[in-house]
């Protein structure tokens, strides 16, 4: 009986700490414009290269990412424009914030 108790305790701890461990990466957040000369380019999609993260930019070309930090691969591309990609080198310096 005292090993399942073991079990249940076990579960019970990995229950609770598996959330704030899976919530727990540092993450801010990455605020750009798509622009085309003055403009901003509508409902572009800005993703990062080789993960699922993305975004699409709202009618003025505004978007937002929250991401942790690292080196980043942007590619950009919205309908009758041609698809970019930028790099992109994401790093939080202490009491600083983030810079890139």
């Amino acid at each position: 009986m005292l090993t399942l108790f073991n079990k249940m305790k076990f579960i019970y701890l990995v229950t609770l700490l598996f959330p704030v461990l899976l919530f727990s990466q540092e993450k801010d957040i990455i605020k750009g414009t798509v622009v085309e000369g003055k403009h901003g380019v509508a409902f572009a999609n800005i993703s990062v290269v080789g993960s699922s993260a993305g975004v699409a930019a709202d009618h003025r070309g505004q978007y937002v990412l929250e991401l942790p930090p690292g080196v980043y691969t942007l590619h950009i591309q919205a309908i009758g424009f041609k698809s970019v990609e930028k790099n992109y080198c994401y790093r939080r310096i202490p009491g600083k914030g983030s810079r890139f």
